[in-house]
């Protein structure tokens, strides 16, 4: 531990850091997952647990377990038909163009957190020059104006963290974690902003 300490500078990771405190207190991190088991089913490669994770997952949060209360998409297309549609004709504040300075803003607001498979993460945009931002801004406003998103941007890396005290060998154990592209969040985190605004404004 005292070499440890001598070592510890500005650049020391702080995870690193809390990582040899728990150490200390006799908690270590379990990196491995142990054998899983369903019903009669046994997973014992990787890739049968990540299978069989994946299987727990879609049946937790499948619509069909959906209450009333969070069937927000599908009450509202039953309630208003259509209101999902695009509107090509509609010219209003809400459907501009989004604009640098917009962007930048959306960045400022963005937090810490662990980027997606593309591993670009949030620091890194906010220190692109102008120029290239410019050519990100090029991308966000054609998602925003065909309303398609590339196909990289629906994926997610899965990191599964399990439930204090529950069972290790169960899958549904576990709470599934997506880490989707920060490039797409920041998208969103404008378009949010830009929404917020005019909603206020009107």
């Amino acid at each position: 531990m005292h070499r440890f300490c001598d070592t510890i500078g500005r650049e020391t990771p702080v995870g690193e850091v809390w990582g040899v405190i728990k150490r200390m207190s006799g908690v270590r991190r379990e990196w491995d997952y142990p054998v899983l088991t369903s019903g009669e089913d046994v997973a014992v490669t990787d890739e049968e647990k990540a299978e069989m994770m994946a299987k727990a997952f879609v049946q937790v949060h499948s619509s069909a377990n959906l209450s009333e209360g969070q069937r927000g998409r599908e009450n509202t297309r039953e309630e208003h038909p259509g209101v999902l549609d695009r509107r090509e004709d509609v010219n209003d504040a809400l459907n501009a163009p989004f604009t640098r300075a917009e962007v930048k803003r959306a960045i400022g607001k963005a937090g810490l957190t662990s980027p997606g498979k593309d591993e670009v993460c949030y620091v890194m945009l906010g220190h692109l020059s102008d120029e290239a931002m410019d050519k990100v801004l090029v991308l966000y406003n054609r998602v925003w104006e065909e309303g398609k998103l590339p196909g990289s941007w629906k994926e997610a890396v899965v990191v599964t963290i399990r439930k204090p005290r529950k069972d290790p060998t169960k899958p549904t154990s576990y709470r599934p974690i997506a880490l989707t592209s920060h490039v797409c969040n920041y998208g969103e985190q404008r378009a949010s902003i830009a929404t917020s605004e005019w909603v206020q404004e009107g």
